[in-house]
């Protein structure tokens, strides 16, 4: 294992597949059944299981986490089980409405890029040099 005392840390302990987490080889991946049962079981109230389930199979666990770290006990002391009362809703109601937010932005985005392409082309078919252009010695 690297060292992780110097500032390119975060590179030098990168584990072939993109995972830096020291235990992250010996971690069996996880079906979307058994996520949902971790979940229950860490003490999150599914209302949903149907949209829970196709919000994972969507973004995935991991993408996720960061909607529902908010309402675990100390994720960062690795207490991931849920606060009393936690319903999927409460962050997956959130989670798509970011999901909704960036497509609206993505689509705006998208329209300013094509008025840019656009008034660029015509600026330089204006401004260019004319289209013949005189070859002294064709092949």
């Amino acid at each position: 294992m690297a060292d992780n005392s110097s500032s390119l840390s975060l590179l030098a302990v990168l584990k072939p597949g993109g995972s830096s987490h020291i235990g992250a080889e010996s971690k069996p991946a996880k079906t979307i059944d058994q996520m949902i049962a971790l979940m229950s079981e860490r003490g999150l109230v599914i209302t949903d299981e149907a949209e829970l389930r196709q919000v994972l199979f969507d973004c995935n666990y991991y993408r996720l986490s960061g909607y529902f770290r908010s309402f675990q006990v100390n994720p960062a002391a690795g207490d991931n089980r849920y606060r009393p009362g936690t319903r999927d809703v409460d962050f997956l109601v959130p989670y798509a409405m970011d999901e909704k937010l960036r497509n609206i932005i993505l689509k705006g985005t998208a329209k300013v890029e094509l008025t840019l392409r656009r008034e660029s082309h015509t600026c330089w078919r204006q401004t260019a040099m004319p289209t013949r252009i005189w070859i002294p010695n064709p092949i």
